[in-house]
């Protein structure tokens, strides 16, 4: 139940900063109740902890129960046997790694979960019986690019919102980055802005000049997501003639929030629910539950290639099966909230948060020295803002931004000085700003400035005396 992160999935771990009347150590099921003594902490390290590590360095069997998590276990039993194990610890990314090679042999539950997929990509390029451990380590690497740092669409209308530099833009491409390279997809990637129209999005009469005389005309021009609908549908309905999965289509819109959903949608709202979406049998024709129906505009169309698909010498619009419309939006811009529940209901809500994990991912903060305690200060802010402030999660920071902080190059140990000069830099001109903005509205100037003080405080590496 616990996270590779947490504390507790260590089994016995030392109190950070005990009362004066407080054991120092600590365990599960000790935590509630003030915790434990050096002595009964090493007493509970040799009888729990010492005989789950030597099961795992040999590949042996866990004890049940055992007082360490699944994932940090998974993190032993590679460090012990590098050569027959991924570096991949996520139930979720093993998963997908097995759903990709079609594999199904395979047990989420077992601390080895990744020892029979590593076989199979072995073998698939014949990497040989005797595998190095510079081998796992690159494969494991390449793995978790594609698979671990990547979003999994659940389904196919998603949004994905939270605080400002959560990564969701950057997940999203990196996703279809990677789906476009392996998998032959295809994608477009718009942005909505307060003045964005159903004639921008699926069609409307727009001005054109007028090449049969003077001045302009106005002419039905087809819009991005329509464009986008046929094209899909075309694919579609080729692949089922041809007995073959069709090429998936990825339609991105940054910012969904920032529009007008229900008019920019108008009646085709109905038309993006999964069970509404067209699909084709081997001969063309539409299968029961695909949803057709006439635009605002159709009684403008000239020609049957105005139209997404034509039915029964009908001219209509559909969405296609092999079409995903995933949008990303800043939940303190425009919470869910405020979007009617006919909108809400037709898609999956995905909220991001501060993630330790990418943050841990830059080689700069691991090597600098000082990684645990600037995490530290960035938890401790993010509480100030969600907590003390009131504000919520979703004006936390995202790690994005703490990210961004500038540290001197080719130092692999770091001064202090220059160190905590860098998460100065960074408050001034990267925090201190965006948490202003947070509060202009609801504080005077005066008490602005008093809790961007307190924020500057929290955000301050302690180092020692």
């Amino acid at each position: 139940a616990y996270g590779i992160g947490s504390s507790f999935a260590y089994g016995v771990y030392k109190i950070k900063e005990p009362a004066d009347d407080q054991p120092p150590y600590a365990t599960r099921e000790s935590r509630k109740t003030g915790g434990i003594s050096v002595e009964k902490a090493e007493v509970f390290f040799e009888k729990n902890v010492k005989k789950v590590i030597k099961a795992l360095s040999i590949k042996g069997d866990v004890p049940p129960e055992p007082v360490l998590s699944l994932n940090f276990m998974r993190k032993i039993a590679y460090m012990y046997n590098p050569g027959t194990l991924l570096p991949i610890y996520k139930n979720e990314v093993i998963a997908a790694i097995a759903d990709f090679f079609n594999f199904d042999d395979y047990d989420l539950e077992s601390v080895y979960a990744t020892e029979a997929i590593l076989e199979t990509i072995a073998k698939d390029l014949e990497l040989g019986s005797k595998i190095k451990v510079g081998q796992t380590a690159k494969l494991g690497k390449f793995l978790w690019d594609y698979f671990g740092k990547t979003d999994l669409f659940d389904g196919k209308n998603i949004i994905y919102y939270g605080a400002p530099g959560t990564g969701k833009t950057y997940g999203v491409q990196n996703t279809i980055e990677q789906k476009v390279i392996l998998e032959g997809a295809k994608a477009k990637f718009i942005q909505f802005h307060p003045s964005y129209s159903y004639e921008d999005f699926i069609e409307g009469l727009k001005p054109q000049i007028n090449t049969e005389g003077n001045g302009i005309k106005l002419k039905l021009t087809d819009g991005v997501f329509k464009k986008f609908c046929r094209e899909a549908m075309n694919e579609l309905k080729m692949a089922r003639e041809k007995v073959r999965e069709p090429i998936n289509y990825y339609f991105i819109i940054d910012e969904i929030n920032r529009a007008n959903l229900s008019t920019v949608f108008g009646e085709l709202l109905l038309c993006i629910e999964e069970n509404k979406r067209i699909d084709f049998d081997k001969d063309g024709n539409i299968k029961d539950g695909g949803m057709t129906l006439e635009t605002q505009y159709s009684y403008l169309y000239e020609s049957n290639d105005d139209a997404v698909l034509i039915v029964n010498d009908e001219r209509k619009f559909g969405v296609p099966s092999n079409l995903y419309l995933i949008g990303t939006m800043n939940d303190i811009d425009k919470s869910i909230d405020s979007f009617d529940l006919a909108l809400r209901r037709r898609f999956l809500w995905e909220r991001k948060d501060f993630d330790e994990d990418a943050l841990a991912s830059s080689k700069d903060l691991r090597d600098s020295g000082y990684f645990d305690a600037y995490l530290e200060i960035c938890k401790n802010l993010n509480k100030y803002i969600s907590e003390e402030l009131a504000l919520g999660k979703s004006y936390e920071i995202g790690h994005a931004y703490f990210m961004d902080i500038k540290l001197p190059k080719g130092e692999k140990s770091i001064e202090v000085k220059k160190f905590t000069s860098s998460v100065l830099n960074l408050f001034n001109k990267k925090l201190k700003p965006l948490i202003a903005e947070y509060l202009r509205g609801e504080y005077s100037e005066q008490d602005i400035e008093k809790k961007l003080k307190v924020a500057q405080e929290k955000f301050t590496l302690k180092t020692p005396k």
